[in-house]
């Protein structure tokens, strides 16, 4: 599930994951739908709480899906 982005994410993407904090876990894995949509349309966490670190892995394949192979392991057999 994503958010919106906080500012430092925000250049490299809209959206973000929702993060939660420890005590916030049981309410996310025990409670309501009603209160797992609440994190998702919070506020983001602080940019101040990130550090963006920059690698050469890709996020995205390259590859459009009209030229992907399709996966053996979704296939019926």
């Amino acid at each position: 599930m994503t958010m919106t982005a906080n500012e430092k994410i925000r250049p490299f993407n809209d959206r973000m994951p929702v993060l939660l904090k420890a005590e916030e876990y049981e309410r996310w894995l025990h409670g309501s739908i009603e209160d797992v949509i609440a994190f998702q349309f919070r506020e983001p966490p602080p940019s101040d709480d990130f550090e963006i670190l920059h690698s050469r892995d890709r996020w995205q394949s390259g590859v459009s899906p009209s030229k992907a192979s399709p996966r053996r392991d979704n296939m019926l057999m």
